[in-house]
């Protein structure tokens, strides 16, 4: 069997694209596997970064963005999009916008968000277009929801894996964020996080660090002048601003830090642009699968991972943020408590779980 698995996202290394890893990884045990993508991925990088090495059955084949429409050149597309689908018995597309027309016998739509809302006057064509996709799926409740209002498709859930076999390490008094330093899209909001530690760090937790890590483009003026920003906001508060971390370091911050911090989505209207919410968390998930206390905010796939003070605090404000901050770090036995829910918790969202739901499809 020959397998086909598109990353329409970029190609850029970060959370969909560990799920397409793994996933390519765990078929090539018993199929051929092509990743296709249109970023600058090579397969040194992407073992630095996931922990992984691609086996010799996994294979990254570069193909050329298109911008993707329903007019102008649509037939030219599909003969170009059926020329790449269709040497593969199954293709899967993970995608927040318009697939590859698929060609191939089995096709599975992984829907990592709907970015872009389909007209009404082009459904009809579009549920042609990806009518060779007979399985589709979203990464939470919440892009399934999204995939109903913007594409008229149901999508099952399928909640991206993420391994849980870390170290029980004794915890440092410190905050971990994990989020790229972007400028666009998903905003990670890490200014915003830096301020209230600021305030924290200014009137209760004067012992406390935070470590703000991600990945950062350095090809991109707009991410380095952001970087640079995170980096004087923290000077002299104890916040160390790290960027392209490798895997086997971020694990170690994860098995160090006692909180986890997530912001993407605040400031936004979560009905008029749910695209800039955090459609899954794939980092919340792996840091509670480190015993950290989750407190992130109440929006996006986010509500779907922490359930409120049972395993971590959801919040609305940042207020509310520094207010859950202070509760546990003041109260040694709930932050124990809510660390050993969090890694229990994580474990409902297992890699096995995820590879055994795509196995079964194909």
């Amino acid at each position: 069997m020959k397998i086909g698995i598109h990353n329409s996202t970029g190609g850029h290394i970060g959370g969909s694209g560990s799920q397409i890893v793994v996933l390519a990884q765990y078929l090539g045990q018993f199929s051929q596997v092509d990743i296709l993508h249109h970023g600058n991925l090579d397969r040194e990088k992407m073992a630095e970064y996931y922990g992984l090495s691609l086996s010799s059955s996994v294979n990254l084949r570069y193909i050329t963005p298109q911008k993707r429409d329903y007019v102008g050149n649509y037939m030219k597309e599909i003969e170009l999009d059926a020329r790449l689908t269709s040497p593969y018995d199954t293709f899967i597309s993970f995608t927040h916008g318009i697939p590859l027309f698929n060609a191939a016998p089995r096709g599975i739509l992984s829907v990592l968000f709907p970015a872009i809302t389909i007209p009404d006057s082009r459904l009809l064509h579009w549920h042609q277009h990806i009518s060779n996709y007979q399985n589709r799926v979203a990464n939470s409740n919440f892009t399934s929801y999204w995939a109903k209002r913007r594409w008229g498709i149901d999508c099952h859930v399928i909640y991206p894996g993420v391994g849980t076999s870390f170290r029980e390490d004794n915890k440092l008094t410190a905050i971990l964020s994990v989020g790229r330093f972007a400028v666009d899209g998903h905003l990670k909001n890490q200014l915003e996080m830096i301020k209230a530690f600021q305030k924290l760090k200014e009137t209760t937790l004067s012992d406390w660090n935070y470590f703000c890590i991600g990945g950062l483009d350095e090809e991109s003026e707009g991410e380095r002048k952001y970087f640079d920003s995170a980096c004087r906001l923290a000077t002299g508060c104890k916040v160390e601003v790290i960027a392209n971390v490798t895997r086997k370091d971020i694990e170690r911050f994860y098995e160090q830090s006692a909180v986890f911090w997530h912001a993407a989505g605040y400031g936004i209207a979560e009905e008029i642009n749910p695209y800039l919410t955090e459609h899954f968390g794939i980092v919340t998930v792996e840091a509670m699968a480190a015993g950290c206390v989750p407190i992130v905010i109440n929006c996006g796939g986010q509500p779907e991972i922490v359930q409120h003070g049972v395993n971590g605090f959801l919040w609305n404000t940042i207020e509310e943020l520094m207010e859950y901050t202070n509760l546990v770090a003041r109260d040694a036995r709930l932050l124990r408590q809510l660390s050993e829910a969090a890694r229990e918790r994580a474990r409902f969202f297992s890699l096995d779980k995820m590879l055994t739901r795509f196995r079964d499809l194909i």
